[in-house]
């Protein structure tokens, strides 16, 4: 199940195979979780990361004990800045444009596995200026994290508030908007249907001031306009990648919804039938994506390539794509 942790295998007698180095590549990719160049933060987030593999013991535990204990290495700790360079790149290029000046329903984003939940608020100010950009409509847009564990969610609560309260120390914009939308946080499997997910706040962002909503059920299924997935599909046992791009087919709206995947970490030559390396994160290769996705109907409308922006510790690792969705007849 994909709620479990499993971690890497012990290497044997494979290091001295032919994949020797793409095994090394392997280690150094669970390694890359250790991102910061400063020598304490290392060493305390090497502490964490050994408290994680003993807390996890047989792969016995939860991502939900993993944020109540605040063992999450694989946290940036601040917006994913690919992200925030796509986004800056795709507000020049209107990727939505056509879809706001139609007006009508709000625009909507998801991310799943949502986690720390500063890549909501990025998203959130994108569709803010995307808002003011177009003169301003009727519908507010909305951006929804879900995630599995109520520790995380209502850790991203808190966090998206004092983001909000303190944004102009924090997000690096040379365009910081008055506009107005909706950031959402949902406690749920991302496998199972919409009126399983519980609706656990609702932040109404407006400048730099929020207004917080209260719980409620999901009660209808909604198709998104732009599904961002980051570290969600490497944290899945590869026998659920089909699984995982069948509920993209269901959530994404068809024709001019977008999917961002940034693709990681990235092992393109190893031969996993000889080499069975587990994770989470599991290595992916872009051909994993492909294999999934284009046979339901997704295409790759940019991409793959790799982006200045990724960190240090993640590059040659780390690609992005986008996709769009246009059903099978």
């Amino acid at each position: 199940m994909y709620r479990k942790v499993w971690l890497p295998f012990k290497l044997g007698c494979c290091t001295r195979s032919k994949y020797s180095n793409k095994v090394t590549q392997y280690c150094n990719y669970h390694a890359s979780m250790l991102h910061s160049s400063n020598n304490k933060n290392n060493e305390d987030l090497r502490a964490k990361v050994q408290k994680l593999r003993d807390t996890m013991v047989d792969g016995e535990g939860s991502w939900d004990e993993l944020w109540k204990n605040e063992t999450t290495p694989w946290d940036l700790g601040k917006p994913t800045p690919v992200l925030q360079a796509e986004l800056r790149k795709q507000r020049s290029e209107t990727i939505f444009h056509s879809d706001i000046q139609h007006g009508g329903e709000p625009l909507r984003a998801l991310v799943p596995g949502c986690g720390s939940a500063y890549d909501l608020h990025i998203i959130a100010k994108h569709f803010q200026i995307m808002e003011k950009n177009a003169g301003g409509r009727n519908s507010v847009p909305v951006v929804t994290g879900l995630d599995i564990s109520s520790h995380s969610i209502d850790q991203a609560r808190d966090r998206i508030i004092a983001l909000i309260k303190n944004e102009e120390n924090l997000i690096h914009d040379p365009v910081i908007p008055i506009g107005h939308s909706q950031i959402n946080l949902l406690l749920g499997d991302f496998f199972s249907q919409h009126n399983d997910w519980i609706h656990k706040y609702s932040i109404e962002y407006k400048g730099n001031s929020e207004e917080e909503g209260k719980d409620a059920l999901i009660t209808q299924d909604i198709r998104y306009d732009f599904i961002y997935d980051y570290t969600f599909f490497c944290a899945l046992p590869p026998n659920q990648r089909g699984q995982w791009a069948e509920r993209m087919s269901t959530l994404l709206k068809p024709m001019t919804g977008k999917l961002l995947t940034l693709i990681f970490p990235v092992l393109e030559k190893v031969d996993k039938d000889k080499v069975p390396l587990k994770g989470p994160p599991f290595p992916v290769t872009i051909k994993d994506y492909v294999q999934e996705l284009e046979p339901l109907g997704f295409q790759i409308i940019e991409g793959p390539y790799k982006s200045k922006f990724t960190i240090d510790s993640r590059a040659g690792q780390e690609f992005v794509c986008w996709w769009t969705y246009a059903p099978q007849k």
